[in-house]
């Protein structure tokens, strides 16, 4: 009888060790990858029967990170944008079609967006992901740094507005969140070109008082300097002529 008690305690135990085991059978420990959803936005369901009936749980902005834990062969995926959620919180995750999903690595065209009027300046508030769509879903092309300045002509709402920037050539999609739009005064001064390298280098600055020429006084010093020179000889020579007639009896 004792033997028999402890055979069914055991064989309680084990079956209540695989029921945690059973609930997560096919589930995955770590999503099977990330995606982003399509730019447009996707609607989510408690599961994909209710695809069916119209029941929608709610949307899901476009270009956001979505994590898929499962991907099924009718073409629903089950995951969730949530990166804090793990295998233990499945029952929060949603069911989404795999069509309102992109690898979030491929471009997505200034086109899907809306034109501005004309190109418009601006810099960087914050360091800024440089993206290759518009939304966090999408791969970063690397960090632009505080105060970068960029032109954008082209916009995209999504859960924020994104813009389609050219920053120093590299192109891609950044939040507007963190820009700040420059002034077009402000654009004026500093696309003004600096003004050309004089082909003479002689030749005066406009309003700039002109050079003062010295050639005038330098001859007029020498002059003076000469004549100087002469008096001060015409005075020697008559000195020496007067004191050798002194000295000499005979020519007195």
């Amino acid at each position: 009888m004792r033997k028999k008690a402890v055979a069914l305690v055991s064989a309680i135990l084990v079956a209540l060790a695989c029921v945690p085991a059973y609930a997560d059978h096919g589930m995955p420990m770590e999503p099977s990858y990330t995606a982003a959803i399509n730019i447009y936005g996707a609607n989510y369901y408690n599961n994909y029967q209710d695809y069916e009936s119209g029941s929608v749980a709610g949307t899901i902005a476009g270009g956001t990170k979505f994590y898929v834990w499962e991907d099924y062969d009718h073409g629903w995926l089950c995951g969730t944008d949530n990166a804090n959620l793990g295998n233990e919180q499945q029952d929060q995750f949603v069911y989404i079609s795999a069509g309102d999903v992109v690898s979030g690595t491929e471009a997505v065209s200034p086109d899907v967006g809306k034109k501005t009027e004309s190109e418009i300046t601006a810099v960087t508030t914050d360091e800024l992901n440089l993206r290759c769509g518009p939304g966090q879903g999408f791969k970063s092309l690397m960090v632009l740094d505080k105060g970068a300045r960029l032109t954008y002509d082209h916009t995209f709402d999504t859960d924020t507005t994104w813009m389609y920037v050219n920053a120093d050539g590299e192109r891609g999609w950044v939040s507007g969140d963190y820009l700040e739009k420059v002034s077009s005064s402000e654009t004026d001064s500093s696309s003004a070109e600096p003004a050309a390298d004089n082909e003479n280098e002689d030749q005066p600055v406009a309003g700039a008082p002109a050079a003062r020429d010295n050639r005038g006084i330098v001859a007029g010093v020498v002059l003076i300097c000469i004549g100087a020179a002469l008096l001060i000889a015409a005075f020697v020579v008559f000195y020496l002529s007067r004191k050798k007639k002194e000295e000499d009896p005979e020519a007195k």
